[in-house]
């Protein structure tokens, strides 16, 4: 009787929040279509600045932002101080930068970006096995041998993990998530899976490494209706905040499995304070549709002070979406990877596309105390829960692609090999994930997989030789 209880609330709670968000955007679509025409999204935010101040924000920010015809969207106290303003037009916002570019105390002003979430693009046919065996990714990583090499009283390593939140709650991830966070989205939760999934519990799945996953949302909750395909906003200016918070929260690899069209100024400064205070950055290539030329290597993956991963499938050929480009690094799986995701996710991002009048239909596997109760390529139908079950015990497990998924494997590299060897700074572990990568291709860097495939079992044991006797 508790589970059907439980039930009907869950499904209460998520109708509320489906009228509430379909009101909205039919709100918003009713306002906005008389002069939108045939306008796509831009992937700026042209009625939005950033402003980086020298020595805080200053006090008055709100008379000033008012006085400026803005409202401040965003405020960030840590490691660098600065505020997103919010404009009525765009070209309020141009007249309102001159004026503060000349401000005393300002350091700089910025456009404000849109980032793109580089995954999920398709899926693949759900396998026959264990799930542990359907985790093609951790052996060509080569994951375990890595995990046996391993120092027995090795600490978990902080992994910032920078996207739409992470559910906190899912099993496999419960003990390792620095939470709590929740994702309507369901792709944070899918990445802090490939990056640190409780091994060895008997359920689910496993993590690449023995992470701390330190969940930081840059990413709405509410769609960007004028995108093509249903996705969520995030902004560059609470991209740079997320870093800055993972890095005074004590992350020692930020993974990113997002980008931007081009350069942003402010994530810059964001990146270069993390980068001083020895944090390990990885960020997504960029994804691109199959049939398109490459458009290359997007930001921050393209950032100097950033490890840009690119995608490999299953037969270790380069995934066809994965951007290209001299800024690749390193190479990863990223091709139909399995990993964790929630039951609320799936509603939620099933009903965006239905408002898009896209299908979303990943492979996917649901548990119930350890009994598969549906599989959506196998039985060719939504996945369904049992009637009397509590859909919080559910355990979601989805195959997804894209250099997202990619990204999240090098980053559990990175944190085994801080792991392994904490005195190592991210300079020396940067090093050594390039050294031990497998070349792919003819010897040396080339633009579709950098230095090759990461490999955890040479890099795991490449770190310890270098590490100092205790």
């Amino acid at each position: 009787m508790q589970g059907k209880c439980s039930r009907d609330r869950f499904r209460a709670l998520h109708g509320m929040r489906m009228r509430f968000l379909v009101t909205g955007l039919l709100a918003v679509s009713l306002l906005a279509s008389p002069s939108l025409g045939g306008l796509v999204a831009d992937e700026r935010r042209p009625t939005q600045l950033a402003v980086v101040f020298d020595g805080g924000i200053p006090d008055d920010l709100d008379r000033v932002a008012s006085s400026l015809g803005s409202v401040v969207a965003l405020r960030n106290d840590v490691l660098l101080p600065f505020v997103s303003l919010e404009f009525p037009t765009p070209e309020r916002a141009s007249l309102a930068s001159a004026l503060l570019s000349a401000r005393p105390g300002v350091r700089a002003v910025f456009p404000v970006q849109l980032a793109t979430l580089e995954g999920p693009l398709d899926s693949v046919p759900a396998l026959k096995d264990a799930l542990r065996d359907r985790q093609w990714g951790l052996a060509a990583i080569r994951a375990p041998e890595a995990w046996a090499s391993m120092p027995l009283a090795s600490v978990p390593t902080p992994v910032g993990v920078l996207d739409t939140g992470v559910a906190c709650e899912q099993p496999d991830l419960a003990a390792a998530c620095a939470g709590p966070s929740y994702d309507l989205w369901g792709h944070g939760t899918h990445v802090a899976g490939i990056v640190g999934a409780t091994r060895q519990n008997a359920i689910g799945i496993a993590g690449v490494a023995d992470a701390l996953v330190v969940p930081i949302r840059v990413f709405s909750d509410a769609p960007n209706i004028l995108a093509a395909n249903p996705g969520p906003i995030g902004t560059s200016p609470q991209v740079a905040a997320g870093v800055l918070q993972a890095t005074a929260s004590g992350a020692r690899v930020i993974s990113m499995s997002f980008s931007f069209p081009g350069f942003d100024g402010l994530v810059n400064l964001a990146l270069r304070i993390a980068a001083a205070s020895d944090v390990v950055l990885v960020a997504a290539a960029g994804n691109h549709p199959c049939t398109d030329p490459n458009p290359g290597v997007r930001y921050p993956a393209s950032d100097p002070l950033v490890v840009a991963v690119a995608s490999v499938d299953s037969g270790l050929g380069v995934s066809c979406f994965s951007n290209q480009g001299g800024a690749v690094e390193l190479a990863a799986p990223g091709g139909g990877i399995l990993s964790t995701y929630s039951h609320e996710a799936w509603l939620y991002v099933s009903t965006m596309h239905g408002l898009w009048g896209r299908s979303f239909q990943p492979s996917c596997v649901g548990f119930f105390s350890n009994v598969q109760f549906k599989s959506q390529a196998e039985s060719g139908r939504d996945l369904r829960l049992p009637e009397d079950m509590d859909p919080r015990e559910a355990l979601y497990y989805c195959h997804l692609s894209g250099t997202s998924m990619a990204t999240p494997h090098v980053s559990g590299v990175a944190a085994l090999v801080r792991s392994a060897c904490p005195t190592l700074d991210a300079d020396a572990v940067r090093g050594i994930l390039v050294a031990t990568a497998r070349d792919l291709a003819a010897p040396g860097h080339d633009d579709a997989t950098g230095h090759g495939i990461v490999d955890a079992k040479e890099a795991v044991e490449a770190a310890l030789a270098a590490c100092p006797e205790p």
